[in-house]
C-alpha cells in the first residue's frame, strides 16, 4: 500500500511518457502462492536499529554464518513475458492484503524458478531446473 499522505506535483491530464504506480498483485496460479491469486501483495519496510547491514539472499532459506533471518519466503518478480527489472523476497505467508481478489491488472508478481538449460550461464548444480527459489532476508 502507499502512504495515505502524498507530495505531489500536478501536471494537468494523464500523460502517456511516465510510468505508473499500480497496486500488486499475486499472479502464480500453482505453487506456494496459488491460493492468493490476484490478491494484493501487503507492503513491509523494514527499518531496525540493531542493524548496520541488511541483503537479500536469493535461493536461500538461511543467513551466512553472523547474520540473522529477519524472515525467509519466495523470490518473486513479473513473469518471464515482461522485463525484469527487480526480485523481490516475499515472506513464506505470502500476506496480502484483506478484501483484495480481483484480477485487475497492475504490477503483476510470479514465482521465480531456476532455468539452466544448457549452454546457460546458471549452473545447474545446486539449482534444478524448473524448481521455485527461496530467499532469505539477513541483518547484522
Amino acid at each position: 500500500m502507499i502512504p495515505e499522505y502524498n507530495e505531489t506535483e500536478v501536471v494537468s491530464g494523464a500523460q502517456t511518457d511516465r510510468a505508473y504506480v499500480y497496486h500488486a498483485e499475486y499472479r502464480s496460479s500453482t505453487g506456494h502462492f496459488a491460493d492468493k491469486i490476484y490478491q494484493d501483495l501487503s507492503c513491509a519496510v523494514c527499518l531496525d536499529d540493531r542493524y548496520n547491514n541488511i541483503f537479500m539472499y536469493p535461493a536461500r532459506n538461511d543467513c551466512p554464518a553472523g547474520w540473522s533471518v529477519e524472515y525467509y519466503g519466495y523470490l518473486v518478480s513479473a513473469d518471464n513475458n515482461h522485463e525484469t527489472t527487480q526480485y523481490i523476497c516475499v515472506d513464506d505467508e505470502g500476506r496480502s492484503v484483506p478484501g483484495t481478489g480481483d484480477d485487475v491488472l497492475g504490477g503483476v508478481f510470479y514465482h521465480v524458478e531456476a532455468r539452466c538449460p544448457t549452454g546457460s550461464s546458471l549452473p545447474c548444480s545446486p539449482y534444478v531446473d524448473g524448481y521455485e527459489l527461496t530467499c532469505a532476508m539477513c541483518a547484522r
